[in-house]
């Protein structure tokens, strides 16, 4: 097999997991509690990935919303005391703002991704080119 099959195939595997979460998560500066509308955390994505976020709604009325360069994710919740998570995908260096009303125990964490082409290339042909 020639090395341009090779680098397609090893490609084209990598593509089915290449969007997956790493494992590895960043926890993200939050605040643990909102009341009224609020921002809970605005940062810039560290990696490519996805922002997950975590919490409990206090009230027959929270809810939670994420907003990107690329993106947006919301969630309302109809009832005290029930826990939720979501997420949103993002590219390194977007800027992520996490907003609410009425949550509490909130926890944001960046959660990586598996790797890319780059990442794909030196796993399969042992890093012999630096592109």
């Amino acid at each position: 097999m020639s090395i341009k099959n090779q680098l397609r195939a090893a490609i084209l595997s990598g593509g089915a997991t290449g969007a997956s979460p790493s494992g590895e998560a960043v926890s993200i500066n939050c605040k643990g509690t909102v009341g009224e509308w609020e921002a809970i955390s605005t940062f810039v994505a560290p990696a490519n990935g996805y922002v997950q976020i975590q919490g409990k709604s206090t009230g027959v009325d929270g809810m939670a919303t994420m907003t990107s360069t690329s993106g947006y994710a919301g969630m309302n919740w109809a009832t005290s005391g029930l826990h939720f998570g979501f997420s949103l995908p993002v590219k390194k260096g977007e800027t992520v703002t996490c907003q609410g009303a009425r949550l509490a125990n909130i926890a944001v964490q960046m959660l990586k991704l598996v790797g890319g082409v780059k990442a794909l290339w030196h796993s399969s042909f042992g890093g012999l080119c630096h592109a």
